[in-house]
């Protein structure tokens, strides 16, 4: 970590830069990071990266009035498993605050956010540098509404400590809860572990009433699309009733 009272210029993050390897989870020889499938994911050829002060035009903050779910915007990144759990801890929003650390620098684009990675909390450092569209410069990926930042830089961070963009592509919500919050998480899969309805409605009383953070994932049944659902995505649970 450096002193973000001490920077007299735009912070760059030598350990993620704004680049095409950052984005694939390509090692310095070029070489992929993990699952190569997911290699056609993301048109890195029509991406570049712009700073959050060009984007916002120097008026981006962390956060504006209320933290919430609506703040939260999937963009064209596959990662709806860490978006949801970051929109079900919203129900908490000191959860969301106490990631983020007091020394960062708006001006110069330097950020301190704290996740639970390999059983203990630590530092994320982060530049403000987001991926954007060639064609228009907008944000391709993750979004908040207006000029808050908080939402892309969880993602940001995520994706750095998971070695680029590409790699947080599909997962499990309680990955990514248990790196924001530290808490054990259990997993439950109704196809596997043949729980029915009412048992499975019971389950998610008990722990509503423990104001216990929760999210669910559709199946890949497209006759789910009569309940108003989306096969294969990731919901947050905020409560039952």
């Amino acid at each position: 970590p450096v002193d973000a009272s001490k920077l007299s210029s735009q912070y760059i993050d030598d350990f993620f830069k704004p680049d095409e390897n950052s984005l694939l989870a390509l090692d310095s020889n070029g070489n992929p990071i993990g699952n190569k499938e997911k290699m056609n994911d993301i048109n890195a050829s029509s991406l570049t990266w712009k700073s959050a002060t060009d984007i916002f035009y120097g008026q981006q903050k962390i956060f504006v009035d209320q933290i919430e779910h609506l703040d939260i915007k999937q963009g064209s990144l596959g990662d709806c498993y860490f978006l949801s759990a970051v929109a079900a801890l919203t129900e908490f929003p000191y959860l969301i605050t106490q990631i983020f650390r007091s020394n960062f620098s708006i001006s110069y684009g330097y950020f301190e956010i704290v996740l639970f990675i390999d059983g203990e909390w630590q530092i994320v450092i982060l530049d403000d540098y987001l991926p954007v569209y060639k064609s228009n410069g907008s944000l391709c990926f993750s979004k908040a509404n207006g000029n808050e930042l908080w939402v892309v830089l969880l993602e940001k961070a995520w994706a750095k400590v998971n070695s680029g963009y590409r790699n947080i592509i599909a997962g499990y919500e309680n990955q990514a809860l248990n790196a924001l919050t530290g808490f054990p998480s259990e997993r439950y899969n109704t196809s596997t572990n043949s729980m029915n309805v009412d048992e499975l409605w019971k389950l998610i009383t008990k722990f509503d009433r423990l104001n216990s953070v929760m999210c669910a994932t559709t199946t890949v049944d497209n006759s789910i699309s009569d309940l108003g659902l989306v096969a294969c995505h990731a919901y947050s649970l905020i409560g039952a009733i």
